[in-house]
């Protein structure tokens, strides 16, 4: 393993609180600063606000002085978000209609759309066959293109994005641009260390400074977790962690 790719962990933080949060912090943090290039003053949309990636992205988007709006899809993420401190500047219900997106997103604005939408991809169940998998409503593309303000940024992890004729229209006319959300890309590329290293003690900081706060739901042994990933579909919030 390369010397850039750790980090020392704080005395202060405690290993379940690090594991719980470097992954989903390194991915929020490349999003943000990286590929959306988020500037103090910026409105932003993080969809997904309840996941644990998205906690932490509005977690880094309050310290840069940004205004973050996020969407829920249940009345759990509802009271989670409501629950957060500080609280996002807004958050949309999209658990019974889809196209509040962009109304709400529009009025915020006073018609001119959000600088930055962040979007981690969809959830993947472990069986998303099951019975208790969770149903999440996801925006269409043209909602999602519809809410970005000219020269706007979509940052996405949907590794099998296509788009249709009129969605490429809509981008082009808003002069805006897609970028793909890889976080581990930065391991592949050795110029690039001294950012990674940089992003992996900033995180650390913030984590020690708990102006970073991971939402752990619980915690598992490693003999539990066969038995662990049979409820793991119909977790909405919080993340688990295999304690070792």
């Amino acid at each position: 393993m390369n010397e850039f790719d750790l980090v020392k962990k704080p005395p202060s933080v405690s290993f379940v609180e690090a594991a719980g949060t470097i992954g989903d912090a390194v991915k929020a943090y490349t999003a943000l600063h990286y590929l959306g290039r988020m500037c103090s003053g910026d409105t932003i949309l993080i969809l997904d606000g309840a996941s644990p990636s998205g906690s932490l992205a509005l977690q880094l988007a309050s310290l840069g002085g940004v205004r973050a709006i996020t969407t829920a899809s249940s009345q759990e993420e509802l009271s989670h978000l409501q629950g957060m401190q500080p609280q996002p500047w807004k958050i949309i219900d999209i658990s019974e209609k889809s196209s509040a997106l962009r109304q709400t997103c529009l009025e915020e604005t006073s018609g001119l759309g959000v600088d930055l939408i962040v979007d981690f991809g969809p959830s993947h169940a472990i069986n998303p066959k099951a019975p208790d998998s969770i149903d999440r409503k996801i925006p269409s593309r043209n909602d999602i293109i519809s809410c970005l303000a000219v020269g706007g940024r979509w940052v996405t992890s949907q590794i099998d994005l296509t788009l249709d004729a009129t969605c490429s229209r809509l981008l082009y006319l808003k002069c805006a641009s897609i970028g793909f959300l890889n976080e581990q890309s930065w391991v592949l590329c050795p110029t690039q260390a001294s950012r990674y290293q940089h992003i992996l003690m900033d995180i650390m900081d913030k984590l020690a400074d708990r102006n970073l706060r991971p939402n752990i739901h619980h915690t598992v042994s490693l003999d539990a977790v066969p038995e662990a990933l049979k409820g793991l579909n119909s977790l909405k919030v919080g993340k688990v962690v295999v304690n070792i």
